[in-house]
């Protein structure tokens, strides 16, 4: 009588696997059907259904031979451009430029579209990741039903997400774990939401405790931010360091500050993170002590309207304006030739691209003495105290006088080390490869794999 259930179990479940291949790879399909049919007759297993046929179905494409591609889905449901969306699709660029790579990407954010090289098959999504408090509403069943049907439909084996924090990505780590896929987080930070201030940031910390088992692996983009992330994790979770990379190869000569100063700062327009509330008020300060200077936000973000109402209400239109994200060599052509410093105000970072951009273009940068900075060691005449008042000011006052191009030029070789577009390609190869190994390693059957119809309870 059991074995007469469990072969009526696997024959009725068949049906489910129509639309995902049958017509595709006929001989496939019967092939697996029919030793499955047998695994479930006489194994025992009685937890065996159609997404077990699904997942082997993926997996029976992506096993290692030497005539099958290693095929890699990349995820972002980021509503907004930046750093970590520029990083992720130039990663993806590298690995598609090699044969043994199929890479394709799933995003929202617009900007993908002219980022990502022709080798790559684009899929757009029809949902982003909602803010504020993408921990509670990605949980969406909708959305996450969205997910897995396009997982499903593309036939993904291994998704490889790019959040910028713990809270991103949450629809496709769900779906995905509820086909028994393997997924892989490239995350450039490690910070808890508590550790960077953030509304309720101790309730979203103990929600997000719920996923980060969800990942089987981890890259990020230092050593820092893996000890940020270890805590969080099995000691046997791999958790890959890819560092952040130099734009180019450009090293401009060093050019002292011109006074009246022409500041720079380049950012995603974020106050919690990027710190740019702070830069009205100090372009006000700055007019009285030094007539003349201009400040140039680049970027755009959520708090856009925020900082426009902040500089109305400094009265200092005339000194700040915003600019919008611009190609890479316009930003260089206007940071070797316009600007004078770059000014990063962050209070947390994985580790801005912007300063090792400005470096290139042969200025120096004034930044917020936040913990991330002490891995880079740089010299007290570049960096302010948050905690000394008007010490930003006092600093940009006298960078011309303690302007120091032996010492600039030291502090800039000493941080392109390895980050080199060698070095990067080297480190993406090497890393994927291994991420790719464990991946063989850990493929197997599904087993208690939790529905996404109930991600409350992951």
């Amino acid at each position: 009588m059991a074995v007469a259930e469990r072969a009526k179990k696997s024959i009725t479940s068949l049906p489910k696997l129509v639309p995902i291949f049958f017509y595709q790879e006929p001989v496939k399909f019967f092939a697996m059907a029919a030793l499955l049919l047998i695994y479930t007759l006489f194994s025992g297993n009685r937890s065996f259904h159609g997404k077990s046929i699904y997942f082997m179905h993926t997996h029976w494409r992506t096993m290692p031979d030497s005539m099958t591609k290693r095929s890699l889905f990349f995820y972002s449901d980021a509503p907004e451009w930046g750093g970590q969306e520029a990083l992720s699709a130039r990663i993806a660029n590298i690995l598609a430029e090699n044969s043994l790579w199929d890479i394709s990407f799933f995003y929202f954010c617009p900007q993908f579209e002219k980022a990502l090289s022709p080798a790559i098959h684009r899929i757009t999504l029809h949902y982003k990741s909602s803010t504020p408090f993408p921990i509670l509403r990605d949980r969406n069943p909708l959305k996450i039903r969205k997910a897995k049907k396009l997982l499903i439909r593309h036939e993904v084996s291994h998704l490889v997400v790019c959040p910028g924090n713990i809270e991103r990505g949450l629809p496709a780590i769900y779906a995905a774990k509820s086909l028994g896929l393997t997924v892989t987080s490239y995350i450039p930070m490690g910070y808890t939401q508590k550790e960077t201030h953030a509304k309720f940031g101790g309730m979203r910390d103990f929600l997000a405790k719920r996923i980060y088992p969800l990942v089987d692996q981890w890259i990020t983009v230092s050593k820092v931010q893996e000890a940020l992330l270890r805590p969080h994790l099995s000691p046997e979770t791999p958790v890959h360091v890819i560092p952040n990379p130099l734009d180019s190869d450009l090293s401009l000569p060093p050019k002292q500050p011109k006074m009246p100063l022409h500041i720079a700062t380049i950012g995603r327009l974020y106050f919690p993170q990027k710190g740019q509330d702070e830069i009205p008020p100090l372009a006000s300060a700055i007019q009285e002590a030094m007539p003349g200077a201009r400040f140039s936000i680049i970027g755009d973000g959520p708090h856009r309207h925020k900082l426009e109402a902040l500089i109305k209400k400094n009265k200092i239109a005339d000194a700040v304006e915003i600019l919008p994200w611009m190609t890479h060599e316009k930003l260089e052509k206007l940071l070797s030739q316009k600007y004078d410093v770059l000014f990063i105000p962050s209070h947390f970072e994985s580790g801005p691209i912007v300063l090792f951009e400005a470096l290139q273009c042969g200025i120096p940068i004034l930044i917020a003495d936040a913990e991330y900075i002490k891995e880079y060691d740089l010299p007290p005449w570049m960096i302010y105290s948050r905690k000394k008042p008007g010490d930003a000011l006092h600093k940009l006052e006298n960078l011309s006088a303690k302007w120091n191009p032996l010492e600039f030029s030291e502090t800039r070789t000493r941080l392109f080390k390895n980050r080199s577009e060698a070095s990067f390609r080297h480190a993406v190869h090497e890393v994927f490869d291994d991420v790719w190994k464990n991946f063989e390693k850990t493929s197997t059957l599904p087993q208690n794999v939790p529905s996404p119809s109930r991600p409350c309870h992951l």
